[in-house]
């Protein structure tokens, strides 16, 4: 096992240097190695010099691929989203089951949680091609109204196809993108009433009980930022990006067609030779 061991050490070290194995088994470069005879075979013994070298060379030409742009990528990704509420409140207005609730929204941006991952293999030149996906929820509550409040649990579901450009510096990669792609915004709708026992109890017996309206957008996103590579294969990030969504029916067609613009903030962590 350690003869096993040490013939492959031996054969990562002249692929640093450039030569093939059979390239090292014929022109042994002994500089560094103590040679050790047994009775069949010539083993190297390798110190420890020679395996910094070895494996420096192998960081240099990883570093390499990555400012050419070559290699891959993937992990996950959070961030904070701006959720511009035009769309959720043409909803409500329009909603004969919401008639007389009212609900503490903002009238322009609520901030919604998001998370996801994303993934791409690079083409060379600093070019990555690859997918994303998000998603995130957040639940607004109206003031009491008959006895009875109502929760809107309001879903945004995104992806596309990416594509992004690279420019390397070091440890420091500096990222400028976007994606195509398509979503959805979930809302389901509860009501619940008030007593003196515990101020909630059971939904209601309304036939609609938890029902759920769906709006379908096209999504097209724009973000910059950067990553560092903490690790040869492990990089962090930040980038602000600028999804798009645009819809043409609504919420069935009820609201009528709109387009959203929705700020975000982004974190990612990436695991690969991409940063």
């Amino acid at each position: 096992m350690k003869a096993a061991f040490i013939i492959a050490a031996t054969a990562l070290c002249a692929l640093a240097n450039g030569q093939t194995p059979a390239d090292s088994a014929a022109r042994p470069d002994t500089g560094g190695l103590v040679v050790v005879k047994e009775t069949r075979d010539t083993v190297y013994v390798i110190d420890k010099p020679h395996v910094e070298r070895a494996l420096c060379g192998w960081r240099g030409k990883l570093y390499e691929l990555r400012a050419k742009g070559w290699g891959g990528s993937g992990g996950p990704a959070f961030g904070i989203m701006t959720f511009y509420t035009g769309p959720l409140r043409d909803f409500i207005g329009c909603d004969s089951k919401l008639s007389g609730y009212s609900f503490q929204i903002n009238p322009w941006f609520e901030p919604v949680i998001m998370n996801g991952g994303l993934g791409y293999g690079g083409v060379g030149n600093g070019v990555r091609l690859g997918g994303v996906g998000m998603s995130g929820h957040r639940t607004f509550v109206s003031n009491v109204y008959n006895d009875s409040i109502v929760s809107l649990k309001t879903e945004i579901h995104f992806g596309g196809f990416l594509i992004e450009k690279a420019f390397v510096r070091d440890r420091m990669n500096y990222l400028g993108g976007g994606y195509v792609g398509a979503g959805n915004i979930d809302i389901t709708r509860s009501i619940f009433q008030q007593n003196e026992r515990t101020f909630f109890s059971d939904v209601d017996i309304d036939a609609e009980k938890g029902a759920t309206a769906s709006a379908h957008f096209a999504c097209v996103e724009l973000h910059g930022g950067f990553t560092y590579t903490l690790w040869t294969f492990v990089h962090a990030g930040a980038n602000v990006s600028l999804p798009v969504f645009i819809s043409s029916d609504g919420f069935g067609g009820q609201t009528g067609d709109f387009v959203s613009i929705n700020p975000q903030f982004q974190v990612r962590i990436m695991f690969g030779t991409l940063g």
